[in-house]
């Protein structure tokens, strides 16, 4: 499983770097040369994004997934996310917003795996919404506490099923949408 994994990943990844070399000399060509390959970039991503899913799962299920902790300013962190997230889900007709009054907010957490986490809930959340996704980052200042909330305004999830969307390879029975059934549960278990 995780060899298969790691074998799809090399030539993913070796697809990935000449199409972003290609990607940052666009305005050389043709509109619809560059249509077709954001196509091509938005899809590599994917394929990359479901293997590293795997991949994450495998750890989490060995208990092997590393965590590393540093200080970090949040509100930077998560304008990166936005930034990444912003065209992808304009593109499908839904505005996303970021609000953070605590700019200068600091915390020790794990980047790479809180990164994974909001990327996979944004994921999530631009599969359901109508219209609105938002980010946003609350403070606690008494509890010395921060919340993290991404939001949109789809149909939710029945409180039936919630008991059962943090578990691997489920989905809700009659989404239409595609997934592996993972995000939500790599979440958690972040």
């Amino acid at each position: 499983f995780t060899t298969i994994a790691h074998e799809i990943r090399t030539p993913v990844s070796l697809i990935i770097g000449p199409l972003e070399k290609i990607l940052d000399r666009s305005d050389e060509l043709s509109e619809k040369m560059n249509d077709d390959l954001d196509v091509i970039n938005r899809n590599s991503q994917r394929l990359l994004s479901l293997v590293n899913q795997l991949l994450d799962f495998r750890k989490i299920e060995q208990g092997t997934l590393p965590m590393s902790y540093s200080e970090q300013n949040i509100h930077e962190l998560l304008m990166s996310v936005y930034i990444r997230f912003k065209s992808y889900i304009e593109n499908k007709n839904i505005c996303l917003s970021y609000t953070n009054q605590h700019t200068e907010l600091m915390a020790c957490v794990d980047v790479e795996n809180l990164t994974k986490a909001i990327s996979n809930l944004l994921n999530n959340a631009s599969k359901f919404a109508r219209s609105t996704i938002e980010l946003i980052v609350l403070v606690d200042d008494a509890a010395k506490t921060f919340r993290i909330m991404v939001s949109d305004d789809g149909c939710g999830i029945s409180s039936e099923q919630q008991e059962h969307i943090f578990k691997p390879f489920y989905q809700v029975p009659g989404t239409k949408v595609s997934g592996t059934g993972l995000g939500l549960y790599l979440v958690k278990s972040i």
